[in-house]
């Protein structure tokens, strides 16, 4: 899937070049961008042996495309929900949120880090989605 970006808040109104958002095959894609211009990208994908995985690249400002996709869960499974939610704060704070066999989970970023561990919710049981916002302080909301 090809990807356009407009240019950053400050620069005169253009679109970049388009760019790849995630390695082929790609299903649905979901952005999310902030007032920086930085771009991250999430599908689920087939990781093989039946289980699947959610794949989130990060595009910088500048960059002809994403670097290389982290997946969660790393090893992928076979009871992953359908959809994701991502989140992007100006700072470049992060977080993704899925849940798994009835489980929430959620895996967060600093701005400028990299994607920290799979994490369960605690308390959380037969839930049926998720959606995650985060602020420039890295304060996460799940519901």
């Amino acid at each position: 899937m090809l990807a356009w970006s407009a240019a950053a808040a400050g620069a005169a109104p253009t679109w970049l070049a388009p760019f790849d958002a995630l390695p082929q095959p790609a299903t649905f894609i979901q952005p999310a961008m902030n007032a920086a211009g930085e771009i991250l990208f999430v599908d689920r994908s087939d990781v093989g042996g039946g289980k699947s995985a959610f794949r989130v690249a990060a595009r910088e400002p500048g960059a002809g495309g994403p670097g290389a996709p982290v997946l969660f869960p790393p090893a992928g499974s076979t009871t992953l929900a359908p959809i994701s939610s991502l989140a992007l704060a100006d700072d470049g704070h992060a977080i993704l949120a899925w849940y798994d066999a009835g489980v929430a989970f959620y895996a967060l970023r600093a701005p400028g880090g990299t994607w920290g561990a799979a994490t369960a919710l605690p308390g959380s049981a037969n839930v049926t989605g998720v959606v995650a916002g985060v602020d420039g302080s890295g304060r996460a909301t799940l519901g």
